[in-house]
């Protein structure tokens, strides 16, 4: 399953995670699949599964 950056980073400014946002902008690429990118994720303080399932809630 590969989730959009886009909707990572716009749920990161909307917790006021602002430098966490700007380092998934530089560090993910446009489309990604979280359990490949666990490392950078976890990094961030995001669980790839838990984000895995909410990714649908992401994108409304």
């Amino acid at each position: 399953m590969e989730i959009e950056r886009r909707l990572l980073v716009e749920m990161l400014f909307e917790r006021n995670e602002l430098d966490k946002a700007e380092r998934a902008e530089r560090d993910l690429p446009e489309r990604f699949e979280p359990l490949a990118h666990h490392e950078t994720l976890t990094a961030l303080g995001i669980d790839p599964a838990l984000l895995m399932t909410q990714a649908d809630n992401l994108e409304s």
